[in-house]
């Protein structure tokens, strides 16, 4: 199983698919030239609403100190036009974990499901740098590099939190929402050695479906 884990990590949309991602790309594009045109935009909500899909953030909140740091250290990469590599990826990790983080050399679990092996990551590793980070579609490339992180988990811990702030790192780049995910459960696209998760569209739609919910929450749509 773990070699389907990287052949997901490398896909793409099927065709069947492209029509649905197509139809995601332009209600975001119409929700982002709404808000440009919004004279009451409430992005203050976007902070709460984010925490909503991290359990970590949600249960020990000693570790919003640390997600506030991460933010402060996206926002200055943003300002300084910080390339987005492995190694920002992992300097939000640091970030996050209060420590050193460096690609995991051990297996990895949850819910006794095992994650890629770590005799794998380079190859995963390889295919983010040769593909996802190469992805012209900024839309795409940040669904694709959360999924990535997720699917991975190259680190010891905090890896949604990383994948949040990588993709969030291309979507405000790109001047964009960053995604924000209706729930924990909602947020989920992992693939594990024991278990298959969504397809690769189907993953990347439910990443646009988060920067939808993004959108929707700070025109007021949502309650």
């Amino acid at each position: 199983m773990a070699s389907s884990i990287l052949d997901f990590l490398s896909s793409r949309p099927e065709d069947a698919s492209s029509r649905l991602i197509a139809q995601a790309r332009k209600e975001i594009e119409d929700l982002k030239q709404e808000l440009d045109a919004s004279p009451d935009p409430q992005i203050e909500r976007l902070s709460a609403y984010r925490l909503l899909a991290s359990g970590t953030l949600q249960k020990e909140p000693r570790e919003r100190g640390k997600w506030d740091l991460a933010n402060q250290l996206l926002f200055d990469a943003l300002l300084n036009q910080t390339p987005l590599d492995f190694d920002f990826i992992r300097r939000l990790n640091s970030v996050l974990r209060g420590e050193e983080a460096q690609l995991r050399t051990v297996p990895i679990y949850a819910c006794g499901e095992t994650y890629l092996a770590p005799e794998e990551l380079p190859q995963a590793l390889a295919c983010l740098e040769k593909d996802i980070l190469l992805e012209s579609d900024s839309l795409v490339r940040a669904s694709r590099i959360y999924i990535w992180t997720i699917c991975a988990h190259p680190f010891l811990d905090a890896n949604g939190r990383t994948a949040r702030l990588a993709a969030d790192y291309v979507l405000l780049a790109a001047g964009y929402l960053p995604l924000c995910f209706h729930s924990t459960v909602n947020s989920h696209v992992g693939w594990t050695q024991e278990r298959r998760g969504r397809s690769m569209d189907e993953s990347i739609l439910k990443c646009l479906h988060a920067i939808i919910h993004a959108y929707h929450l700070v025109l007021g749509r949502l309650s």
